[in-house]
């Protein structure tokens, strides 16, 4: 039989949201490139924001979820266990009910990787202890200022994320950049928030792509692309615009690694316009069209109109809920952390050895040398010496939609594994959320030399482990 009605999905619900600047100092360490001769950012190409969504039932009997969208790259599990704790404890909230997710710049500060004699070191705890306040400031605003609203999902494309595992045949080596030959996720999902009055409150841009336009040349702090996205969008709905990372892990724009921040605006502003199309083409909240007949013309044309949801769908679009799951996933076989330490001491040793009239190509290995030394001990030494380790992913209900957050980078087909599963839900997928554990690579990507299995910290398999958990609880949600 024909389908007589169409309309997007929604969640009703109590909304809020508010907005911190969050740019770093200059001149604070913000080293994130192994090439990178410089350690210090040097000024600023847009500002960092910080951004609280808070939403709630709206029968005003249950605890409010709190995404938290932040201009950063990345937080090693020490740094987000205690920079998290802060929000949750300042805030009254449970685990289940934050999603810190961060935009994963590569153009910020870096708190993961320093030791206190680091150039621009000094800045890095007193930054995010001012972030801190300011995060705990916005989701408290976010909260006290919620007002009945809904939710409208749509989905559109862009092409500016590409895959990035790339085999080089002259060195016979995998690199990590634009593969022409290999296959990208487009998808675009939106969100429109607008209150009782079909006024628009503000939108959100789920989007799976590395923001790695800007790398070792440059020496400004920068959103990176997720900047310019955000202004195309405010520009033209004259709301706060919130940028949601997806599963990135192979993806990168098809321009990527440049010193000019120009590049880094083009980038957002491809994927600001593919969203703003998406959203422009969303039915108004809580409206369906239906099938109304045929209308004689030169052809028979098939007329559609529009009509209130029904009271039954209405009802599915208010539910809400939260959980963690925690998943055992294997652990590659690793030297001791303590091993790792000393390594990371012997290469700082080295360098700090080097006369000044070292080479520059040998001062760049050297610091190279350095950078993945200390990268190996930040990694390894947030995960116990044992041969497993609880991988945690949140997942929460907000009317229709699902919302997933994972702490690592998974390959994008994470995402779109569960999007094929569930296709009448959209399914807002999160990385590099409340915390930054590793990447998620697929079994076929083992033993192939690509740089995110190698610095996996999982065995083989484990992305599907997670992947079928996560859609084994979404089946379970839903079918409540």
């Amino acid at each position: 039989m024909a389908t007589r009605s169409f309309r997007h999905p929604h969640t009703r619900c109590v909304f809020g949201i508010a907005r911190r600047d969050t740019t770093p100092p200059v001149g604070i360490y913000y080293r994130n490139w192994g090439a990178s001769l410089h350690d210090i950012a040097e000024g600023v190409h847009r500002p960092f924001t910080a951004t609280a969504m808070a939403f709630g039932p709206l029968a005003g009997d249950g605890i409010p979820l709190v995404f938290l969208a932040l201009d950063y790259g990345w937080m090693t599990a020490s740094v987000d266990t205690a920079f998290r704790g802060k929000l949750l404890k300042a805030c009254g909230l449970e685990e289940t009910q934050l999603a810190l997710t961060l935009s994963h710049t590569h153009a910020g500060p870096n708190a993961s990787y320093t030791s206190p004699d680091t150039p621009g070191a000094s800045l890095i705890q007193p930054y995010l202890d001012s972030l801190a306040e300011k995060c705990i400031d916005a989701i408290r605003e976010a909260i006290r200022t919620q007002a009945p609203a809904t939710i409208t999902y749509g989905v559109g494309h862009c092409n500016l994320a590409v895959n990035r595992d790339y085999f080089d045949e002259d060195l016979g080596e995998t690199v990590t950049g634009f593969n022409p030959a290999g296959e990208a996720e487009t998808t675009v999902l939106v969100g429109s928030v607008t209150d009782g009055s079909g006024v628009r409150l503000a939108t959100f841009v789920n989007y799976a792509c590395h923001p790695t336009t800007l790398a070792w040349e440059n020496r400004l702090l920068s959103p990176d692309f997720v900047g310019a996205t955000r202004e195309v969008l405010e520009k033209a709905f004259g709301v706060p615009a919130v940028f949601l990372q997806g599963a990135a892990g192979d993806l990168n724009p098809r321009d990527a690694y440049h010193g000019d921040v120009d590049y880094a605006d083009r980038n957002g502003r491809q994927l600001g316009y593919a969203a703003a199309s998406a959203l422009e083409g969303l039915l108004a909240a809580n409206v369906e069209m239906r099938y109304e007949g045929v209308v004689r013309s030169g052809a028979n044309l098939g007329n559609w109109g529009y009509h209130p949801l029904v009271e039954t769908e209405r009802h599915r679009t208010a539910k809400m809920g939260a959980q963690v799951l925690t998943i055992e996933l294997p652990v590659k076989p690793h030297p001791p952390v303590s091993e790792m330490r000393q390594t990371m001491q012997d290469a700082k040793d080295r360098l700090e050895s080097l006369p000044s009239e070292t080479p520059q190509l040998e001062v760049r290995q050297a610091r190279l040398d350095l950078e993945l030394a200390t990268r190996a001990f930040r990694r390894w030494q947030d995960f116990p010496d044992s041969s497993a380790h609880g991988f945690k992913a949140w997942i929460w209900r907000l009317g229709e939609a699902i919302f997933v957050g994972v702490q690592g980078e998974p390959y994008s087909c994470f995402q779109q594994s569960l999007r094929a599963r569930f296709p009448e839900t959209p399914i807002v997928v999160m990385g590099v959320t409340n915390g930054w554990l590793a990447y998620l690579c697929p079994r076929e990507v083992y033993g192939r030399g690509y740089y995110q299995e190698l610095i996996c910290p999982y065995q083989a398999g484990s992305l599907e482990t997670v992947t079928e958990r996560v859609g084994d609880e979404i089946e379970r949600i839903i079918g409540e």
